[in-house]
């Protein structure tokens, strides 16, 4: 079953001394298949990058976006997980550590807070709040 619903999205990006929020409306689709959910989007930008938040039914959440750089990140509050950012200067391997994971759908919300770890050293806060209805 699939539906289309209103995606309101805020990602808060914070590295060293810096903060950038973004924000976006987007429409979308959320899907169930097999007990597994899927929203899909577009975040529109000066690029287009194509987004699938995928809700696993333990609880974790694969992000992937497929822009001019592909990203997938696990979020897992229970283990770290890797990922290979791939960058058109070449891949990226960092290790993801969710801080903060909700998730309802009934309500459409979800959010989670994330470190993104290159070897001993924090890249990055992150915080992906995504509301829908």
């Amino acid at each position: 079953m699939q539906q289309n619903i209103q995606i309101n999205l805020t990602n808060i990006i914070q590295q060293d001394d810096t903060s950038e929020t973004f924000h976006f409306n987007e429409t979308g689709t959320l899907a169930t298949i097999r007990e597994i959910s899927y929203i899909r989007f577009t975040e529109t930008t000066s690029v287009e990058t194509p987004v699938t938040v995928k809700i696993n039914t333990d609880q974790t959440i694969v992000i992937t976006r497929n822009g001019q750089s592909k990203l997938q990140l696990l979020l897992d509050l229970k283990n770290d997980s890797i990922t290979h950012y791939q960058t058109p200067i070449g891949v990226i391997v960092m290790t993801v550590k969710t801080n903060q994971l909700k998730i309802d759908l009934s309500k459409g919300i979800i959010l989670a807070k994330y470190q993104l770890w290159q070897a001993n050293t924090i890249v990055g806060q992150y915080t992906f709040d995504l509301n829908f209805k």
